[in-house]
């Protein structure tokens, strides 16, 4: 009897347990289906408000400038109250939907704004609370919050998210660290720029493209900065401001990188050879020769393209002799600044096009054959007949 009695518990006790689990199923299951639905309504509701709400923000701006007085911030739109009056009357969760369909359509529609309409647009986004929100999105326990609102002020640029976005370049996801890094940029332009370099850690590809268009932007002006950036602890933010001077070309960034042409350790050194180069401070020739004597490939290759930019004539025997022995890298890049040099580096090419070796000859005909002079060919078939 006592065997029959525990099964019989047993079997009212896995009968419970699985009415448990069927509930916990069904209202698992109607949970996603409510959200499933509720989330296909609003994908269907959105473009009806992005069209409402982006007719509502151009109507705003227009009715503002033509109003009459001394500027836009001293007349009030009545459509603009009426909008608010419109999301006043809203239930929370409706109000809160629609609110950010209304972000999102400012964000948008700023992006290919500029001068005073920009300036304009942005003005309303504070008037109706979105500049709180976004800087509230900015402390957001969630990463893809806080990426999504750096890229909203990064295209609004309030001065009051400048604070928070500094925090958020040590933020532990690196995607929040891109965006916070190139809203930075956006708003407080170059004098946001010692900052950022001295809080990153490494500049990822994306990164670089993003932050490059702006540095080159600011001209001279970003040259102190970078100058500063090249001392940085990552090795990713040095190459890229010796990158950039280069690129910018002032010439008050040669002693600077003409040190690190110096004393860095190689792969520096080859990217500072090349912005010297690009800069063509005349004063850096002599180092960069200097360099093509290295036992490092790469650091001989870099300079025997620095000494293409330059064009410097002292420089032809130095690249006419790399080109006659060395890697096949280092002679292609000595080849193609002989190319540069004119009629100096052409005469060298056309004499190591029948006494260098195989693969120098090789070399030199290939450049030549890039010459539009037609004395560049006489040479070449002169070569080809004593093969």
């Amino acid at each position: 009897m006592d065997f029959i009695e525990g099964n019989r518990v047993l079997l009212v006790f896995v009968f419970i347990l699985t009415l448990a689990v069927i509930f916990v199923v069904t209202i698992v299951g109607l949970t996603l289906l409510v959200k499933k639905i509720t989330h296909r309504r609003r994908n269907e509701r959105q473009p009806q408000l992005e069209y409402f709400f982006s007719h509502k923000i151009n109507a705003i701006l227009n009715e503002e400038q033509g109003m009459p007085g001394s500027g836009p911030s001293e007349q009030k739109s009545p459509l603009l109250e009426l909008l608010r009056q419109y999301f006043e009357r809203l239930g929370r969760r409706k109000r809160r939907v629609e609110r950010q369909a209304l972000r999102d359509v400012m964000v948008a529609t700023a992006r290919n704004l500029a001068g005073e309409s920009r300036r304009d647009i942005g003005r309303l986004f504070a008037e109706l609370g979105f500049v709180d929100e976004e800087l509230r999105d900015l402390r957001s326990s969630r990463w893809w919050i806080r990426a999504k609102a750096c890229k909203a002020v990064s295209v609004m640029r309030p001065a009051e998210a400048i604070d928070p976005l500094v925090t958020l370049l040590d933020d532990k996801e690196a995607e929040v660290r891109m965006e916070a890094a190139m809203a930075l940029v956006e708003i407080a332009k170059v004098n946001a720029l010692g900052p950022l370099l001295s809080h990153l850690k490494i500049i990822s590809t994306w990164m670089s493209l993003h932050l490059s268009q702006v540095i080159l932007g600011m001209g001279s002006d970003a040259v102190a900065d970078l100058i500063k950036g090249t001392r940085s602890d990552s090795l990713s933010v040095r190459k890229f401001c010796v990158q950039m001077l280069g690129a910018i070309g002032d010439i008050s960034a040669s002693e600077p990188l003409m040190v690190l042409a110096r004393f860095a350790d190689d792969d520096l050194k080859c990217g500072a050879l090349t912005a010297l180069g690009l800069i063509g401070n005349d004063s850096s020739l002599s180092l960069i020769l200097e360099c093509c004597r290295s036992d490092n490939e790469d650091v001989r290759k870099s300079a025997a393209v620095a000494l293409g930019s330059l064009g410097a004539p002292e420089a032809v025997p130095i690249l006419a002799e790399l080109l006659a022995a060395d890697s096949v890298d280092v002679r292609l890049a000595a080849g193609e600044s002989l190319r540069r040099h004119g009629a100096p580096g052409e005469a060298a090419m056309r004499q190591l096009a029948s006494t260098s070796d195989e693969l120098g000859r090789m070399v030199a005909r290939q450049f030549l054959e890039l010459t539009s002079s037609p004395t560049a060919q006489e040479p070449l078939m002169h070569g080809d007949s004593h093969d």
